[in-house]
């Protein structure tokens, strides 16, 4: 197969995201429907039975990591609610007056250990709205 034939379905993905402005979820089914379709009508003997068999493994082996970057996100928007993230700031603002140093505390201190308690870059999603 042609290696940029084989692309079609990522860089759909991406145009949907960056110049279309949709979502990330509207952007992954696309991008499913594409590459399937590909499958489908391409030379590769790619039939309907091997491509369930193909959704159930992605389904089985993104479950578990999802499962965990969703509980990352739910960490996030609890310590946003109860205010936790506003606190962190000050006192990093307050600890580091210089943003270069902020940025290295947090990073490195708090980023850390959102990582080692949640894994899965996690902790780039709690650090990065301080």
């Amino acid at each position: 197969m042609n290696p940029l034939l084989a692309a079609l379905p990522l860089i759909i993905a991406i145009v949907l995201i960056v110049v279309a402005r949709q979502s990330a979820l509207t952007a992954g089914l696309a991008l499913l429907a594409s590459a399937l379709a590909l499958g489908w009508f391409s030379a590769t003997g790619f039939d309907f039975a091997s491509s369930g068999q193909a959704l159930w493994l992605a389904v089985a082996i993104t479950a578990p990591i999802a499962y965990i970057l969703l509980g990352g996100v739910f960490l996030y928007w609890v310590l946003r609610a109860g205010g936790a993230l506003d606190a962190i700031a000050r006192m990093t603002a307050a600890a580091a007056p210089n943003p270069g140093l902020r940025i290295l505390l947090l990073v490195y201190g708090l980023g850390v250990f959102f990582e080692s308690a949640t894994g899965f870059g996690v902790g780039i999603i709690v650090t990065a709205p301080l």
